[in-house]
């Protein structure tokens, strides 16, 4: 939409660029939620966020094969670094589950 002053807001240009999901016609949903329409995938600037090594193909590499049964032990500073994490992770879903809403985006949020 546009506002009173004439200007086309970003919603506007969003919607232009809206793509409809991929669905085939027999696919048997269960209940009341169907997809919605999405934005256009985004390019991440290489040059200033650094890709992790299994952006491409989904596979880690920097990383030896661990057994289900080798356990490994972390340092301190890293056991403090994954607490931080966490917190961090919790803020921002209790941050993002108050801006749920009918209707709302996941861009929104």
């Amino acid at each position: 939409g546009s506002s009173s002053s004439g200007t086309i807001t970003s919603s506007a240009l969003e919607s232009d660029m809206l793509i409809r999901p991929k669905t085939t016609s027999n696919f048997q949903y269960a209940g009341s939620i169907r997809p919605g329409l999405q934005t256009p995938k985004r390019i991440v600037p290489s040059e200033k966020i650094k890709f992790p090594d299994y952006a491409l193909d989904g596979q880690p590499k920097n990383r030896p094969a661990l057994f289900p049964w080798v356990i490994e032990t972390k340092k301190p500073e890293e056991i403090e670094k994954m607490r931080a994490s966490g917190r961090c992770a919790r803020e921002v879903l209790d941050l993002a589950g108050r801006a749920v809403r009918p209707g709302i985006t996941t861009d929104e949020i």
